[in-house]
């Protein structure tokens, strides 16, 4: 477009929907669609920034990118809008996932039924509405209850527009057969435990941007052993109305990654520290647990790793379990 002579500019501001979900959420976001709810505040402040520029500069076409807070407030408010709009995205509604249950599900239907409801009644705020992949990426699961079908719905209102690549990703076969064509090495960063225990064949845990527990998925999953690992573990839900965890629950917040505590970075959050914790920094060291030889060993920076599984260290213990008599 530049060209043939055309203005590009690039819009962006305000704090970003990420940062959002992660100060809604907590530490281990799991209450992230119910952050997405509160966002209001994030994409107006976002969208005003956005308004202003698009009423001064006069510009005849805005390409958005999954801007949601665009698409969310032009579709409230046609009237706002001065340009034409191509959407592009490879998103199209929210799933919810099995352990959030009957609120998770309910929740992302009525974000579904908000936006079909929004597109449906101002079909032309978008002017072109572009899938970027192909209909059989679709998946075939209905919006929600007494919610159309995602693939009867979405190819109404949405073009494909395929790959850039133009082929589709799966083309060029599994991870493994990527690993061991091309020696790939998939670097996954995630604070969502389930994936990377499907996903990762090691996992390295940071804290304050320092790795504190580098292991093989099997071990750490199975027995970690620094605190703020075995914390972590603990918050993740059972898909299993019958089971609950011994939650691990942290005192105090987070320090400031500019101004970190002395010695250990995490003694004063942690339920096992001694006096050495707070003078002593502990090295990344191999552990006594490696069961199993590999190539590398298992890496944790704690002077006293394992301790707070041995010692059954429980804090804001789940009610119902003592009442079970656990």
């Amino acid at each position: 477009m530049v060209e043939l002579g055309e203005i590009v500019e690039v819009v962006t501001g305000g704090r970003g929907e990420s940062l959002h979900i992660e100060l809604e959420s907590g530490e281990h976001d799991l209450h992230c669609f119910q952050a997405i709810r509160n966002m209001d505040e994030v994409l107006i402040a976002n969208f005003m920034i956005f308004q202003d520029a698009v009423d001064e500069g006069g510009y005849d076409l805005v390409i958005a990118d999954e801007a949601w807070d665009i698409d969310q407030y032009w579709h409230e408010h046609p009237e706002l809008k001065k340009a034409k709009l191509a959407w592009f995205t490879d998103f199209v509604g929210y799933v919810p996932m099995p352990s959030g249950g009957e609120h998770e599900a309910f929740l992302t239907t009525d974000c579904n039924a908000e936006m079909i409801e929004h597109i449906e009644r101002h079909p032309g705020v978008r002017d072109r509405a572009i899938f970027v992949g192909g209909p059989e990426d679709i998946v075939p699961l209905s919006f929600g209850k007494d919610l159309p079908a995602m693939r009867d719905w979405v190819p109404r209102h949405f073009d494909f527009a395929g790959y850039i690549i133009g082929e589709h990703p799966q083309t060029f076969g599994s991870r493994a057969d990527l690993r061991e064509r091309l020696g790939l090495t998939l670097l996954f960063i995630s604070h969502d435990l389930s994936i990377v225990s499907y996903l990762s064949e090691r996992v390295a845990v940071m804290y304050l941007g320092r790795i504190v527990e580098l292991s093989a998925s099997a071990e750490l999953f199975r027995r970690p052993l620094h605190p703020y690992t075995a914390s972590l573990l603990s918050a993740v839900p059972v898909p299993d109305p019958g089971r609950r965890r011994d939650r691990i629950v942290l005192a105090g917040e987070p320090p400031s990654p500019l101004a970190p505590p002395s010695g250990c970075p995490f003694h004063p959050r942690c339920p096992s520290a001694r006096p050495r914790c707070a003078a002593e920094r502990p090295p990344l060291a191999a552990s006594e647990e490696n069961t199993r030889v590999e190539e590398f060993g298992r890496l944790v920076a704690c002077f006293y790793p394992g301790e707070v599984l041995e010692r059954r260290v429980r804090i804001g213990r789940d009610p119902s379990s003592r009442r079970r008599g656990a």
